[in-house]
């Protein structure tokens, strides 16, 4: 008993309880309880203003149904505070700009990704159901009109306006072609080619696609210049012109181009090289005996229609173990790729980056190597190649000097022929073959030294920075009156002449990477006076850098558009093709995607206010007009988000009425988008049809498509019978006004 009482008693050990995230979500303690911000061990009592330390559930229970606390509850309930109305707002506000910003990467996946829009009717719906404690999920809300919407008038609106402001501000080029797409509507796209100040870089984007409705040249030329004259672009601003190289386009006489140079003299016009390089190859062919062409057609039409001979060819690779490959179609141009060092130039000409600087010498070179084969060395050496005549005889070696190409050479001495005269006669097709591809090439590449794309290769910086640049850029200037003035020819000389002799290290890193931002870096250079030393220089050089070499980013377009409208959605009208294409322009701006794509505050505000006043979004900046008259009122009904006349029938053909609707029809403001017509005996189906300004109701009347721009009076014209007409009694006719 004595030894249990010496030893020492267990201390009690306290239980600690740390305060959990899973109360606040509880429904009785949510309103008090919160996390003590000095202990986070601890729990605090809002209403109490007490923190309570090793609290358990019990424990909070028991302190919720204290006399204290339930008066504390009570009166901070009846007591509202300004900060919690703040907080609130703001917090609203922000989910609402997280939505909008939601709604605006999803539209941009969607046109990334050329996703028809119909998929997106169920896709918000998942979202909700699948992120159920998400308040921004909750929030979204779109289905394939709002998407339409959200795409064709929020973010292709956005970019209309941002390239139209360029072109506005800038020199240009404008680089065109037309096609037909998969529902046989022929589109022209206009693409315009510009230096851009924020990235420095030279861009290619669209600028607008029009449907042709006359496909002669002035037909076109008067399409485009319509088109640049809405967007109040001038044509001043235009220094060049690219397209293929069909009569159309580059006729000398009746050309696109040569209505351009009536308006813009200095405009300088480049047909496009990878084009002009596949009809000097469809040119030449043309000499070889036709039967080659016809056995490729042949060869190939044997095994594209037939799925058993494609597999017996594909065996037969397998058994002698040759290289798996599938016989490629004989066309037009696209054969061109089938060889490397043509190859070669379609990637170089083809290319989005600025490429004009290296056009002379890449094509001289070529085509001094593609003589080499045929004229003679001592012809070759003395003369300039602008010179040389490849259709003269004289200038030609001999058939057995021809050079035909490593691989024709080998094979003809790893396997003879026999026939001296089928040697013959094949090296005679392969020379008529080598002079009618070098006459084609130099008939459509000028060669001398004094023209203007000979010249344009001062603006590779290896050149202006070499060791024997020009002593002058007058010759080159001249060519350009629109960039540079006649006053201004002595500064940009006397700059140029400067900065013949300067050397910068700052600018040596950029003169392999990006040549426009070499230019452009240039005047940040400083005189004694702090002025910038080559302004006019920096500004008459990246202007430059808008010139044009080809026409493939017009194909791209094009490409673009087979991709949006296929054969599911054929029904595509030409402006939604090309809003799509404008807006997937818009957001991967920048080599950016819809991943990476932050959209714009004022894009994301657009969004936010349409949908908050109206129930179709976007419309924010699209004027209503409010209007009353003794025969009905023209108001706006925010819901549906445009303009309203609501009237009696009998009145519908006041004059009052219809001058003021013809008045806008005749400068194209009114889109109407929804007519209801109601009579006492129910609703009638109506057809909107539109009626010449002739007279007001004529005997014979006579009814032309709504579409026709040229129409000033609106007419509704009923299905039933004229008899019918006794029974009608108000109309309402919903349309929007263009900004």
């Amino acid at each position: 008993m004595e030894d249990s009482k010496d030893t020492p008693s267990k201390k009690r050990k306290w239980y600690s309880q740390a305060f959990k995230q899973e109360w606040l979500k509880n429904p009785e303690f949510s309103e008090w309880l919160q996390q003590d911000k000095k202990d986070s061990d601890a729990s605090y009592c809002k209403c109490c203003d007490v923190t309570l330390k090793n609290a358990n559930k019990t424990m909070l229970t028991k302190h919720m149904n204290t006399v204290k606390h339930k008066s504390a509850l009570s009166s901070s309930k009846s007591t509202a505070r300004i900060t919690q109305f703040v907080s609130k707002k703001k917090a609203a506000e922000i989910e609402s700009e997280q939505a909008a910003k939601s709604e605006l990467l999803f539209a941009g996946y969607f046109v990334e990704h050329n996703i028809p829009f119909a998929s997106v009717d169920h896709l918000f719906d998942i979202c909700k159901k699948a992120l159920p404690d998400s308040n921004i999920a909750k929030n979204l809300s779109m289905k394939r009109t709002k998407l339409s919407y959200v795409i064709q008038d929020g973010i292709a609106h956005h970019e209309k306006i941002h390239i139209s402001d360029v072109c506005k501000s800038n020199k240009f080029s404008i680089i065109i072609d037309e096609s037909t797409d998969i529902s046989v509507t022929q589109i022209l796209a206009v693409v315009v080619r510009f230096f851009d100040t924020t990235t420095q870089k030279v861009i290619d984007a669209l600028l607008d696609t029009i449907v042709v409705e006359n496909g002669t040249a002035l037909g076109l030329y008067n399409s485009v210049k319509s088109m640049l004259q809405e967007k109040n672009i001038p044509l001043k601003n235009i220094i060049g012109f690219g397209s293929d190289n069909c009569s159309s386009m580059m006729g000398s006489k009746n050309g696109f181009q040569k209505y351009l140079k009536d308006d813009i003299p200095s405009a300088f016009i480049m047909g496009c090289v990878c084009h002009s390089f596949a009809l000097c190859a469809s040119h030449a062919v043309t000499v070889l005996p036709s039967y080659l062409e016809a056995f490729l057609k042949n060869l190939t039409s044997y095994f594209s229609r037939s799925s058993k001979r494609q597999r017996d060819f594909s065996l037969i690779q397998d058994v002698t173990e040759s290289p798996s490959h599938k016989i490629p179609k004989l066309a037009q141009t696209r054969w061109l790729s089938r060889e490397a060092k043509v190859n070669k130039l379609n990637i170089e000409f083809q290319s989005e980056h600025f490429r004009l600087h290296v056009l002379f010498s890449m094509i001289s070179s070529e085509y001094k190597d593609l003589l080499s084969f045929f004229i003679k060395d001592n012809v070759l050496n003395s003369h300039k190649i602008s010179e040389i005549d490849p259709s003269m005889k004289e200038n030609h070696k001999s058939i057995s000097d021809l050079y035909l190409g490593g691989k024709a050479m080998a094979q003809l001495i790893k396997d003879p022929l026999r026939d001296e005269a089928l040697v013959t006669r094949f090296k005679t097709d392969c020379l008529k073959l080598l002079v009618e591809l070098s006459v084609q090439i130099k008939k459509r590449f000028n060669f001398s030294e004094n023209g203007v794309i000979a010249k344009l290769n001062v603006l590779d910086p290896k050149i202006a920075q070499g060791p024997s640049p020009p002593d002058s850029l007058i010759p080159l200037a001249v060519y350009f009156p629109s960039v540079i003035s006649e006053d201004q020819l002595n500064n940009l000389d006397d700059q140029w002449r400067s900065f013949r002799n300067l050397r910068d290290p700052t600018l040596v890193p950029m003169i392999n990477d990006n040549i426009p931002e070499y230019w452009y870096q240039l005047r940040n250079i400083k005189d004694g006076l702090d002025n910038p030393k080559f302004d006019l220089l920096s500004n008459f050089m990246t202007t430059l850098t808008a010139l044009l070499h080809s026409s493939a980013c017009v194909e791209r377009i094009f490409s673009q558009v087979n991709c949006v409208k296929t054969r599911i959605t054929n029904s595509l009208k030409a402006e939604t093709v090309r809003d799509r294409i404008l807006a997937k322009q818009y957001i991967t701006r920048g080599n950016s995607d819809c991943t990476s794509w932050e959209p714009a505050k004022a894009l994301i505000k657009d969004l936010e206010d349409g949908s908050r006043e109206t129930s179709k979004p976007l419309k924010r900046r699209v004027p209503f007009l409010n209007k009353s008259s003794e025969h009905g009122i023209i108001e706006t009904d925010n819901q549906r988000g445009c303009s309203v006349y609501d009237g009696d029938l009998k009145d519908v053909n006041a004059t009052e009425l219809l001058s003021w609707f013809g008045l806008h029809f005749r400068c194209g403001m009114i889109r109407i988008i929804h007519v209801t017509l109601m009579s006492c005996l129910g609703s009638i189906q109506v057809h909107l049809w539109c009626y010449h300004e002739s007279s007001l109701f004529p005997a014979n009347q006579k009814f032309i498509r709504f579409d026709d721009m040229n129409t000033s009076l609106v007419v509704v014209r009923c299905s039933h019978n004229a008899s019918q007409h006794s029974h009608l009694c108000s109309l309402k006719l919903y349309f929007l006004v263009s900004s």
